[in-house]
């Protein structure tokens, strides 16, 4: 059996043992914008399209997808099944495509009425 013993220098408090935790502080300025009430109207309706908008996107794409995974495990579709297999799911991408595009639209704008509140906001 052999015993470690550990030297009277290891022990000291002024050796360092283990993690050295350094304090870092983070500085933050804040800034205020004066935003008018239609400008606050306009940012709540952006923010409220853009929402919906890809709230329906994700719907179709959803439905579209179950109709394609539901026709690839049917041995024999109906003829609804077909039909919506052929034409509707292929509609719903179409319809997802332009909500995709109308809601990055209404990002795009509102973050441009942001930016006009910036720039006219005092420095």
């Amino acid at each position: 059996m052999v015993i470690l013993e550990k030297s009277s220098t290891e022990a000291s408090a002024s050796s360092s043992v283990g993690a050295i935790i350094t304090m870092a502080y983070v500085g933050r300025e804040v800034k205020t914008f004066g935003v008018l009430e239609p400008e606050l109207q306009t940012l709540a309706f952006f923010n409220t399209l853009s929402t919906i908008l890809f709230s329906l996107t994700s719907s179709f794409v959803s439905i579209a997808i179950g109709i394609w995974v539901t026709a690839a495990f049917t041995e024999k579709p109906t003829p609804a099944g077909e039909l919506l297999v052929r034409v509707g799911a292929p509609v719903l991408c179409a319809l997802a495509l332009v909500a995709l595009v109308l809601g990055l639209w209404a990002l795009w704008s509102r973050h441009s009425t942001v930016k006009a509140i910036r720039e006219r906001s005092k420095q």
